[in-house]
C-alpha cells in the first residue's frame, strides 16, 4: 500500500491510504494495481492532484525496487 507517513498520537495512529498498490506475487512478478482507484479519488477531490502524483512517483519507485 501506497500511504501518507503514519501519524501517531497518545489516542489514535492515523493514515491515510493512497488508493495504488504495488504487488509482488510469489513467483516474482511485480505489477502495479488499482491506478483507477486513485484517479477516481482525484476526480472525486478525495486526494489532491500534487498528492495522487507523488503516490504514483512512490508507486513506481517500489515497481522497480522490487
Amino acid at each position: 500500500n501506497v500511504c501518507t507517513p503514519v501519524e501517531v498520537f497518545p489516542e489514535e495512529v492515523r493514515y491515510v491510504d493512497l488508493h495504488v498498490d504495488v504487488v509482488r506475487t510469489p513467483d516474482g512478478t511485480v505489477r502495479r494495481v488499482d491506478d483507477d482507484e486513485l484517479d477516481a479519488a482525484v476526480e472525486a477531490g478525495n486526494v489532491p492532484e500534487a498528492l495522487a502524483e507523488k503516490a504514483r512517483e512512490v508507486a513506481g519507485a517500489l515497481e522497480n525496487a522490487l
